[in-house]
């Protein structure tokens, strides 16, 4: 085999990695389960308003990813919902008192 068919070959070889990781990056970022739930979130956090219930939050965002507690208060909570892929924040809905308190949507 001569040198320029080695680096022929070396040449596929790494372009057919370079195309797999690509592949790879698209799925995690657009087409995941993970992605389209993120999608959802935004989506569905359109909808959402100050004074809304717990119970109509709850239905329009369906369960949150986590909840939090907050220290002093056993009557406020924070519903996090995902965001979509690079944003820097999550979706926080804050509840008192079984009401929305204030919505954060992602950055």
């Amino acid at each position: 085999m001569t040198k320029i068919n080695k680096m022929k070959r070396i040449f596929k070889y790494t372009n057919i990695i370079l195309i797999i990781v690509l592949l790879l990056f698209l799925f995690h970022v657009f087409l995941s389960p993970r992605a389209f739930k993120a999608r959802k979130n935004v989506k569905n956090s359109e909808m959402l308003e100050v004074g809304m219930s717990k119970s109509e939050m709850l239905d329009i965002m369906g369960v949150p990813d986590h909840i939090y507690r907050c220290t002093g208060n056993s009557h406020h909570t924070i519903h996090f919902y995902q965001p979509p892929f690079l944003a820097s924040d999550g979706i926080d809905i804050y509840i008192s008192d079984d009401t929305i308190s204030r919505i954060i949507k992602f950055r």
